[in-house]
């Protein structure tokens, strides 16, 4: 299992990865763009349940983005 402090950087990079700016990720799941914010000062504060809503959310974000890419490539 990762540290808390590995997973959040996780998140920001993968939301930057698919190009979705870090509050539409966090409003998606209902999560404060705030709490992100206090958990770069306290990683130890971010609950995994939280941390794991903001990854399933991205996966679902970098699925559309495979198909959309496929999508291209036939056209």
């Amino acid at each position: 299992m990762t540290d808390k402090a590995t997973a959040i950087a996780a998140i920001r990079k993968r939301a930057d990865q698919v190009r979705v700016p870090i509050y539409k990720v966090c409003e998606a799941v209902r999560v404060s763009p705030a709490t992100l914010t206090r958990w770069k000062a306290d990683p130890e504060a971010a609950r995994w349940s939280t941390i794991g809503r903001l990854e399933n959310h991205l996966s679902k974000l970098e699925a559309e983005r495979a198909i959309s890419a496929l999508h291209m490539e036939v056209l």
